[in-house]
């Protein structure tokens, strides 16, 4: 992916060999998304900007958002950095990747918060954002998680209480 390298390239001299995919998605996250800067904690609000954004996106299934539903220093910062664009029609997230990148942290975030795996499935949603995203969430939570976690998803698959619809994400999941 052209989109990885470009990053990749610009940023080699600070990541290490050793860093993981997840570290280094982490240190662009800083870079771009959060920004460099912390004046006034500027570099929170453009995160919890962003991933209101992502979550609109995810929740609504459309491309322009409302600018005015969202923090206008925190947007205007994010506009700056090309990390959001805008039309006449609303705002919009520039590259599919940084919106990946959101819905994964999201979709982190209610996995730390679940109280059960029927709420987490109910809090996340079912868009086609969510359920793609899912799927590359999962396939890394696999890969590198502690088996307790891991297992509470595999459990899923034969809990009749889930929608059949994850059960698939998850089979498929599996597959990849």
């Amino acid at each position: 992916n052209l989109f990885y390298l470009k990053y990749y390239l610009q940023y080699y001299e600070k990541t290490s060999q050793e860093d993981s995919y997840a570290a280094f998605v982490n240190y662009i996250w800083r870079e771009k998304i959060s920004g460099k800067s912390t004046c006034n904690g500027i570099n929170i609000e453009r995160d919890k900007c962003f991933l209101q954004i992502v979550n609109d996106r995810m929740k609504h299934s459309e491309f322009f958002l409302d600018e005015s539903n969202y923090d206008a220093r925190a947007l205007h910062a994010l506009l700056a950095d090309e990390i959001v664009g805008r039309t006449e029609n609303g705002i919009f997230i520039t590259h599919d990747i940084y919106e990946e990148w959101g819905a994964c942290r999201i979709i982190e975030r209610e996995w730390n918060r679940r109280k059960g795996i029927q709420t987490f499935f109910q809090n996340i949603g079912s868009s086609y954002v969510v359920r793609r995203t899912f799927r590359q969430w999962l396939v890394e939570k696999l890969n590198g998680n502690p088996v307790h976690e891991s297992q509470e998803i595999l459990d899923a698959v034969s809990n009749n209480s889930i929608l059949p619809v994850w059960r698939d994400e998850i089979i498929v999941s599996i597959l990849l």
